[in-house]
C-alpha cells in the first residue's frame, strides 16, 4: 500500500469514528443538534388547562413553521394561527388570533417561545399577548 492510500484510509476511518460517535450521543446530553432541526410536522394538542386537548396541525418546512388550532372556549369557536422557526430544540413563533373568532378580552396578536422535549413528544414555554400579559402553554404530540 502506498503512502497516499494509507492517508486516505486514515481518514475514512477518522471520519466514520466522528460520525459514529456524534450520531451515538442523544440531543439532549449535548443540548443541541448541531442545527438540524427535528420534525414536528403532525398532529399535535394543546395540554394547557383552559383549551386541553385542542387539535393543533403543525407544518415544518426546513427550519420554517407553521401552527393552526381551532377549539371551543366558552360556548365559543376559537381559531388561532402561527409561523416561526425551529431552531435545535427552541421554536419561536408569532401567532394571531382569528378576529371574528376571538373571545371580546384576548388580544389577537402575540408570541410563542417553547421549547422542545428531548423525546420530541412535548412543547412548553411561554405564550405573551402584545401587550405583555403572558401565560404558560404546553402542546403534546398525537401522531
Amino acid at each position: 500500500m502506498c503512502k497516499r492510500q494509507a492517508v486516505y484510509k486514515i481518514r475514512a476511518f477518522i471520519a466514520i469514528l466522528a460520525v459514529s460517535f456524534l450520531t451515538a450521543i442523544p440531543s439532549a446530553v449535548l443540548g443541541t443538534n448541531f442545527g438540524i432541526s427535528n420534525d414536528l410536522n403532525g398532529l399535535w394538542a394543546t395540554t394547557t388547562k383552559d383549551t386541553a386537548d385542542a387539535p393543533v396541525i403543525v407544518y415544518q418546512e426546513g427550519n420554517e413553521i407553521r401552527m393552526m388550532c381551532t377549539f371551543d372556549y366558552q360556548g365559543k369557536k376559537v381559531t388561532w394561527h402561527s409561523s416561526g422557526t425551529i431552531t435545535g430544540n427552541i421554536v419561536k413563533t408569532r401567532f394571531h388570533i382569528t378576529t371574528n373568532t376571538k373571545p371580546g378580552d384576548w388580544e389577537a396578536d402575540g408570541t410563542h417561545d417553547l421549547t422542545l422535549s428531548p423525546d420530541g413528544r412535548h412543547l412548553a414555554g411561554i405564550g405573551k399577548s402584545q401587550s405583555g400579559f403572558s401565560y404558560t402553554i404546553q402542546f403534546k404530540r398525537i401522531k
